[in-house]
């Protein structure tokens, strides 16, 4: 399951994690990344569901949801394509203002490391 940003981070990170890019429309259906994409950003999910496929089965990522949050520290390419179930609102953040904030705040980054390791081994 996708972590949440509307549980665990604390406010000053919740507020760092909305205000990146203006939130796109995602209509019903529509992909926002396919399996094996380079990896250049992730998605925060204000109005969900979304649902993926991929290399490690299917799953539904409830509101809240941030997609690709794990995969944006690594260098390779995508593991998972995600579609949104519903009419959605959703704003990415690119993967160098993720990393700057990973390294202004211990807790979060500590959090975040620990679910990226926990969904490594259970691949």
């Amino acid at each position: 399951m996708p972590a949440s940003i509307f549980s665990g981070p604390n406010l000053t990170v919740r507020g760092e994690l909305i205000r990146g890019e203006t939130p796109r429309v995602v209509d019903q259906g529509q992909t926002i990344w396919n399996e094996g994409e380079e990896v250049d950003s992730m998605v925060l999910v204000f109005v969900g569901p979304f649902r993926k496929e991929g290399r490690f089965g299917r799953a539904t990522a409830p509101s809240g949801a941030m997609l690709g949050a794990w995969e944006i520290l690594s260098e390779s390419h995508r593991t998972e394509s995600w579609r949104a179930e519903s009419s959605s609102r959703a704003p990415s953040m690119r993967k160098h203002p993720f990393i700057d904030l990973l390294e202004d705040h211990f807790d979060f980054a500590q959090s975040h490391l620990k679910r990226t390791a926990e969904r490594t081994f259970e691949a």
